[in-house]
């Protein structure tokens, strides 16, 4: 009898050394083996990288007194290289915008002629000229009206029914929120 008890005893210490040897093969595989995997797992899920868009700050003196400060505004630009008739275009915006068609012409057919596709028309547009702008243009092209829009006065804005409507100062000056999860056991 002491043999069979013995012969158990032996069976029951195999089995267990087995079932330790696969729990330490496990976590050897888990901890070492693939440690990399989950630690860039651990990092996506807990890291999140944020890029946010600081405000340009005033230039001042060695007193604090505001030297410089930058402002938004509203304004309008024109690729000049796809202006079909640059003297038509610039003979309309000039009634709609109220600059000099002259200027205007010669400012454009300089883009062209040194390749350039990016020409300010008139900086420091009022909803109003907008809105006369954006009705003149229909659905021919898409509209968006940027820069300086904000809360205030995006209503004044949205009333020439532009395609699009971009909003920079309800993002840039967001406040940044700290988020914090703690876990209790029941």
């Amino acid at each position: 009898m002491d043999t069979l008890a013995t012969r158990r005893v032996f069976m029951l210490a195999r089995l267990a050394f087995v079932w330790a040897m696969l729990i330490a093969g496990r976590l050897i595989w888990l901890q070492i083996v693939q440690h990399g995997d989950f630690q860039r797992l651990a990092q996506q899920q807990q890291e999140k990288v944020v890029e946010l868009q600081a405000p340009r700050g005033a230039i001042v003196d060695r007193l604090g007194q505001r030297l410089a400060l930058s402002l938004p505004v509203e304004s309008v630009c024109v690729d000049p290289l796809k202006v079909p008739d640059r003297a038509v275009a610039a003979e309309i915006l000039s009634r709609i915008l109220d600059v000099d068609a002259n200027e205007l012409l010669r400012n454009l057919q300089w883009a062209v002629d040194n390749r350039r596709g990016f020409l300010w028309v008139k900086r420091r547009v009022t909803p109003e000229e907008a809105a006369r702008e954006i009705d003149f243009i229909g659905r021919r092209a898409e509209t968006e009206v940027s820069g300086g829009v904000t809360l205030d006065n995006v209503r004044a804005y949205a009333e020439a029914r532009p395609d699009f409507i971009s909003a920079g100062s309800i993002t840039h000056s967001a406040v940044a929120v700290d988020i914090n999860c703690r876990i209790h056991a029941l």
